[in-house]
Order: C-alpha cells, then structure tokens, then sequence
C-alpha cells in the first residue's frame, strides 16, 4: 500500500495564524484515501521529527492516537518499541539528519 497527500497553507512559518493548526490534516486523509487505508491500519508511525510538536501534531492530524490526545497516547508508551504504534524506529531526526551543533565563539 503506498499514498501520498500535499498541502500548503503558508510560505513562511510567520504567516501562520495558529502553529497548532498544520495542512498535514489534508494531506494525511489524501494520503491515506490513496492507500486505501485507516489510522487502524498503521503499523508504524514514522513522522518528520523535526521539533517535539511536530510528532504531536500528525498524531492529532492523523488520527493514530485512536481518539486519545497525543501527549497522553505518547505519555502512556505508544510509541516505543513494542508500543501500539512503534514510533521513529531509526531513532528519529537526531540520530540520522539533525545532528545536535555546538558552536563556540
């Protein structure tokens, strides 16, 4: 199964009116009406990682947290391995793609 969904609401995080409020909601029914499937069916979730929030928000926006609010499903230890929903298994954005920098000046 394979689906993918686009949405843009905005250039520039500053034209955002509510950073709570993402075009994910669109793109992950697009995606998921692609693929003929439900949140239910999601084995893994494996979101872009790139801020703590963001993983918070496509769990609301998807629908993966089953109805629960995403801090409480990732609070009650959903996402980890043998979870409901096994989360970033690579080990997320700072383990491959947003190494932690030190600048010294």
């Amino acid at each position: 199964m394979f689906g993918a969904g686009e949405s843009h609401r905005h250039f520039n995080i500053t034209q955002m009116h509510d950073l709570t409020v993402t075009p994910g909601k669109i793109s992950a029914k697009e995606a998921s009406k692609m693929a003929g499937i439900k949140p239910g069916d999601v084995d893994v979730f494996q979101p872009y990682d790139a801020f703590t929030i963001a993983v918070l928000l496509q769990l609301e926006i998807s629908a993966s947290a089953n109805g629960e609010k995403a801090g409480a499903f990732v609070a009650a230890g959903n996402l980890a391995p043998g979870g409901s929903l096994p989360a970033m298994t690579s080990g997320g954005g700072l383990s491959y793609c947003h190494p932690a920098r030190s600048v010294f000046c």
